[in-house]
């Protein structure tokens, strides 16, 4: 099976999607014969204009997509070969052309991934706009795509996607867990934790509003997570904080891993997980594996793994307010906490483990592959 990836693959595990594409390009590389379309040297993506809007992003849109043609030329000289394209639903603004020119090519097949649908947290409606709009004319070319969760499975249906859907869901890797007898909580403050990058479309902006809104408790914010790299929103959350005059009270510690990881998780007393676009929400799961209690918005695929008053609370998406009250509730009743805690571990135990996301993979673009042969359309599984 012949496979042209458009990317790269990561370099260093950054953040749960690197470690879910990973996974898939390992297996890949060893099944099938796969072929990288790398366009992190060139010019164009040096000069960063992904999340921009004017003369320098339309530009760089151009030249990706010219570039994307002249290299895949390169690459398919043999026109028998029958292709599947296979791109992450990240570089939508840079391939929603080139995606309808791979529709127009008999011996190739086109399929995306999807690890979350980012047209929430543009900061302006206009642009969450016109990311859904491309996004949606990225999937429309697709013969199949594959997702991360049921939630962005319903989403892209909600799109007016017709195409098969496939939903694979990410193997989760726990850090390793530490004994508690070799480290003190400190029990004098309620210990709230987000773990994640600090980027716009994580909302962390609505945490530290939160934050702001509850001075009158004992609270201490850990915010666990690379924060240096978008340095514009990092200075953002530190005017809000200046605002509410709690910088005392929050906490930035930078990218954690392994035991350091498991460290936060168990001195803490509450997971928040802000954003409300999120594809699967993998340190809802890794919190609640350590029983915690977890408190996420409303909306994505956080509802697939918080059940309201079960095993966390769900807050109006965007809404300080409604997350300070939710925040408020658990810090006041420690009973309730604790009920929360219990069953998050219990529902954190049905994630996946075990199975290997790039065999899941293989199979299904496997099956793809072979419908696309037969000069039919390929159908999803779930």
């Amino acid at each position: 099976m012949d496979i042209i990836y458009v990317g790269c693959k990561p370099q260093k595990i950054l953040s749960g999607g690197d470690k879910y594409l990973t996974e898939v390009l390992d297996y890949l590389e060893k099944e099938a014969n796969l072929k990288y379309l790398d366009f992190s040297h060139t010019a164009w993506f040096q000069k960063g204009a992904r999340f921009s809007a004017n003369f320098n992003a339309v530009k760089c849109i151009i030249n990706a997509n010219f570039w994307a043609v002249r290299e895949f030329f390169k690459i398919n000289k043999n026109r028998k070969n029958k292709y599947i394209i296979l791109i992450n639903s990240y570089y939508k603004q840079f391939f929603f052309i080139f995606v309808w020119f791979i529709k127009l090519r008999k011996n190739c097949t086109y399929v995306v991934g999807i690890n979350a649908l980012y047209y929430h947290s543009r900061g302006d409606s206009f642009l969450n706009k016109l990311d859904k709009f491309m996004m949606k004319i990225f999937l429309l070319p697709a013969s199949a795509i594959i997702v991360n969760s049921k939630a962005v499975h319903d989403e892209v249906r909600s799109m007016g996607i017709k195409s098969p859907v496939e939903v694979i869901y990410p193997r989760l890797d726990l850090p390793p867990d530490i004994p508690e007898g070799v480290f003190n909580k400190d029990k004098s403050k309620f210990n709230i934790l987000y773990v994640g990058y600090c980027t716009p479309f994580k909302e962390l902006h609505i945490l530290v509003e939160a934050i702001g809104l509850l001075k009158e408790y004992s609270i201490q914010l850990n915010i666990v997570g690379e924060y240096e790299g978008h340095k514009e929103y990092y200075s953002f959350l530190k005017s809000i904080i200046a605002k509410h005059d709690i910088a005392s009270k929050v906490h930035f510690h930078g990218r954690k891993e392994g035991k350091e990881l498991t460290y936060f998780y168990k001195t803490s007393d509450l997971l928040v997980s802000p954003g409300s676009g999120e594809g699967y929400g993998r340190v809802l799961v890794e919190a609640m594996y350590f029983e915690l209690p977890v408190v996420g918005a409303n909306s994505g695929a956080t509802t697939e793994l918080i059940q309201h008053g079960v095993n966390g609370l769900l807050f109006s998406p965007k809404d300080p307010q409604d997350l300070s009250r939710k925040i408020e509730t658990l810090i006041t009743d420690k009973t309730y906490r604790s009920t929360l805690a219990a069953n998050a571990r219990k529902e954190s135990l049905k994630a996946n483990f075990t199975m290997n996301l790039g065999k899941q993979f293989y199979d299904f673009l496997k099956n793809v592959h072979n419908y696309h042969k037969r000069g039919l359309h390929a159908k999803a599984t779930q």
